[in-house]
């Protein structure tokens, strides 16, 4: 019997004797660069158990590159190739170059690095060249090696006491003549049987977060889907802006085996990755989703050619990304914990575990207060811009007054775009100071007295990542941030019907990395001068950039890190925080959220929408759903009662025709005459709910029905949600049409 058919049966027996031996170290060999033809890629670990902890065994197969662990909690096996599929121990057909592969690699020569090209592991290492491997600290490094390319990629599997972790070290990779752009690890690890119906799944973080079934399309296709973490690098050219509703937010994605789950999580280098997933192929017989890294910058440039047709060519860098590792870890989940509840669970533990703990203070109103924007003026003939006010102090004070006498829902202000260019794109953190077309200090005094004696915790926002214009320590010619080309990166408005370049708006430029501690430290002195209770960041937290004027900075390089010191200096500054549509690393520091993502990007291969950012975050800061500007501010009203979101008003004092033509449309929508009598209506419906279940986190989201969804929180607490058109009746309750109703526990 052949080693592979000995470990198939010993875990088929859920036997726990180890009958293969450990890794032997006589044959362990450390890839040291020199000619690649002299390069000496020992036989490596034997096949058998290379690590093992309470919980789990971490098996080796060096015939297949499969690594395998054994939950000895209840005999289920994760592996690298689907565990059914490696059983059977085929390696003919057409799926074993799909879920046989450890890993695949999209590269380029160093003599045309704009030539992009892409090798599947299972070609380029299992047949045509070399596996090694050593055992390390709770695990084994592999050696892959692509012999045809010259590359060698070392990856480093180990387990942990609730799952296994997948590393790439960036500066261990070997590479002569070609270089490597990304890496997709481990593709089939998180995967699902096709046919199963709603029990197979897959999870992807596309804004709220979406499902994908593990079948095809309703026309036959395959579905295939991939999305940047956090968004796309604004660094990087883009003629057309991409018709993309919400980006992810969160580094975590799963699948859904039918009474079993395995939750993915990105945990080091998420700001160079992208989330991919194919499924319902049936030449393969699973669906999966999985992570790609990017270890090198790219820049997009549009080539002309003759007769005026134009093409973007992609150019990587020659050098490596900074980032130290690029880790993913993947957790199991089984029996009623195997869905995206329990996905979101083990992810928001961890963040309790590190970046956020302690009780969340929530307030279930939001009034965000529009100050003005920029319109365009002739003055003896000559265009120039104008800062015009939509609310100023007195009229904020006027909202807040209005607000206060119909609702008794505890409130929070911010103050957007009350800078020097309003809304609109001007200085850094809009000159830091609010524009005296605004008022005078008495009339913001007024207001400050009102927020105050009404127990209103008053924020403003500062952006302080896009600017247009020099000021006083930031110059636009030199404190702009660099594209991969080493040109500055500069930023284009777009028209929202045709999402190209609207050239009737001046381009601006993304602060320098280097300079963002210090633009923030202006922020939190500039608070502090105004006795704010806190900051918005809002563009801070939802933007994530590279900056290759330096190392440190290229391909997203220390984004997280970068953020999260300066919320954390606002926070030591006595302030709190707020974001806006925030990525993760941002959210977990945040004292509020709002904006917070409510549908998925809503491509055609998404299946259903989910609330996964919302089964994350609630409970562990206050997140809150934007409800005006909503298309449908009744539905949004229900989705943000589904999962206890508070609710977030865009208004302003008065309305200026001249704003029609801005690209600032929530100035359609945000007039407080029309929005009293809705605020009043949903704050008297909402009022003991929010109540019910302020700081509370949710244990379990399901979708009972196409319109009808239950939520339960850990406190108890369960609310049932009608979207349809007609009452539902619900453990002996009705809950009417467009409606709710909850119960709080014994």
């Amino acid at each position: 019997m052949n080693t592979i058919k000995k470990i198939s049966v010993i875990f088929i027996a859920l036997s726990l004797v180890l009958s293969l031996t450990a890794c032997n170290n006589k044959s362990e060999q450390t890839v040291k660069k020199t000619s690649y033809d002299n390069l000496k890629i020992g036989k490596g670990a034997e096949n058998g158990a290379v690590a093992e902890n309470d919980r789990f065994t971490l098996f080796w197969d060096g015939e297949r590159a499969c690594v395998l662990l054994n939950d000895k909690q209840n005999g289920t096996v994760w592996s690298t190739i689907p565990y059914d599929y490696y059983k059977t121990g085929d390696e003919s057909g057409k799926a074993v170059s799909s879920m046989g592969a450890p890993l695949l690699l999209e590269y380029a020569s160093s003599k045309n690095t704009a030539a992009i090209k892409t090798v599947n592991g299972y070609t380029g290492v299992i047949k045509n060249g070399r596996v090694s491997s050593k055992k390390i600290k709770n695990g084994i490094k592999v050696y892959y090696c692509f012999d045809k390319l010259k590359i060698v990629v070392p990856v480093d599997y180990t387990i942990t006491d609730d799952g296994i972790k997948i590393t790439i070290s960036p500066s261990e990779i070997i590479e002569y003549d070609n270089l490597i752009y990304k890496i997709s690890v481990a593709p089939f690890m998180c995967s699902a049987e096709n046919g199963a119906g709603e029990d197979g799944y897959l999870v992807v973080p596309s804004g709220s977060g979406a499902l994908i079934y593990a079948d095809t399309d309703a026309n036959g296709n395959i579905k295939e889907f991939s999305e940047q973490v956090y968004g796309t690098d604004p660094t990087r050219y883009e003629s057309e802006k991409p018709l993309n509703l919400s980006s992810v937010r969160l580094p975590m994605f799963g699948a859904k085996d039918k009474d079993k789950a395995l939750c993915g999580i990105i945990e080091e280098g998420a700001a160079c990755a992208e989330i991919e997933a194919q499924a319902g192929n049936e030449k393969v017989g699973r669906s999966a989703v999985w992570v790609t890294f990017a270890v090198r910058g790219s820049n997009v440039s549009a080539v002309s050619f003759y007769g005026g047709q134009t093409t973007n060519v992609e150019n990587i860098n020659n050098e490596i990304g900074n980032y130290k590792r690029l880790t993913v870890g993947y957790y199991p989940l089984y029996g009623d914990d195997a869905d995206y509840s329990g996905m979101a669970k083990i992810y928001r533990n961890k963040l309790n575990a590190g970046d956020q703990s302690g009780s969340v203070e929530e307030s279930p109103l939001t009034l965000n207060i529009l100050g003005g924007l920029q319109i365009k003026e002739l003055m003896l003939g000559l265009p120039y811009q104008k800062t015009v006010a939509a609310t100023t102090f007195k009229g904020a004070l006027n909202i807040v007054e209005s607000v206060a006498g119909v609702t008794e829902l505890k409130t929070d202000v911010l103050l957007s775009g009350f800078g020097t260019t309003g809304l609109d794109v001007g200085k850094v953190g809009g000159g830091f100071k609010f524009d005296s077309v605004f008022g005078s200090k008495k009339d913001y005094s007024s207001f400050l007295n009102c927020c105050n004696s009404n127990n209103i915790s008053i924020y403003a926002d500062f952006d302080i990542v896009n600017f247009s214009s020099s000021s006083l320590g930031f110059s636009k010619t030199f404190d702009a941030a660099k594209a991969a080309n080493s040109f500055t990166a500069y930023q284009n408005h777009y028209s929202p019907a045709l999402r190209n370049a609207d050239d009737s708006y001046s381009r601006y430029v993304l602060l320098s990395r280097a300079q963002l501690s210090k633009a923030a430290d202006k922020v939190i002195n500039t608070a502090k001068s105004k006795k704010l209770t806190g900051v918005g960041f809002s563009s801070l937290s939802s933007t994530a950039y590279s900056d290759y004027d330096s190392a440190d900075y290229g391909v997203r390089h220390n984004m997280e890190e970068d953020v999260k010191a300066i919320f954390k200096n606002a926070a030591e500054n006595g302030l709190s925080v707020l974001s806006a549509d925030a990525n993760a690393y941002a959210a977990a520091l945040s004292d509020k959220v709002i904006n917070i993502p409510m549908t998925s990007s809503e491509y055609d291969v998404l299946d259903r929408d989910i609330p996964l950012y919302q089964l994350v975050f609630k409970g562990i800061t206050d997140i809150s759903a934007p409800i005006n500007t909503a298309n449908n501010p009744q539905k949004r009203f229900l989705e943000a009662i589904a999962c206890g979101s508070g609710m977030t008003f865009v208004l302003s004092a008065d309305y200026d025709s001249r704003f029609a033509t801005s690209k600032h449309s929530a100035f359609a929508v945000s007039l407080i005459d029309d929005n009293l009598k809705l605020i009043s209506e949903l704050s008297a419906k909402s009022k003991d709910y929010y109540t019910a279940v302020s700081g509370a986190k949710i244990e379990k989201y399901t979708q009972l029905s196409d319109t009808l969804s239950m939520t339960e929180f850990d406190n108890g607490v369960t609310v049932w949600v009608n979207r349809s058109d007609s009452p539902v009746e619900v453990s002996g309750v009705t809950v009417e049409s467009g409606g709710f109703m909850f119960k709080e526990g014994e």
